[in-house]
């Protein structure tokens, strides 16, 4: 696995290129890019429901990625990283 960083914005977050090539962005990296405060922690489905009438290609669940964090016993959250790009656009379609 690759830790490194990504900004999107004034946001930088960390981000994971899983063993198997998957890219991932945790959990807390997504809530702080997608919340107007820039939250450290939280549960993404709760900023996740704010969208209306999302369409059936936007699914939490089926973007969530647990990954094990290196030199430790910890699991992380995160998501697929394009799954934000999913929900900035789906937003945004909302704007119009």
């Amino acid at each position: 696995m690759f830790a490194g960083e990504i900004a999107v914005g004034d946001v930088v977050l960390p981000v994971h290129v899983l063993n198997n090539g998957q890219r991932v962005i945790g959990q807390r990296g997504m809530v702080r890019v997608l919340s107007p405060a820039g939250r450290e922690s939280g549960d993404l489905r709760a900023y996740f429901d704010r969208i209306p009438s999302k369409s059936k290609d936007l699914d939490l669940d089926a973007n969530f990625v647990l990954f094990g964090v290196p030199g430790t016993q910890f699991v992380s959250h995160g998501y697929k990283a394009t799954f934000l790009v999913d929900i900035c656009h789906e937003s945004s379609m909302l704007l119009r």
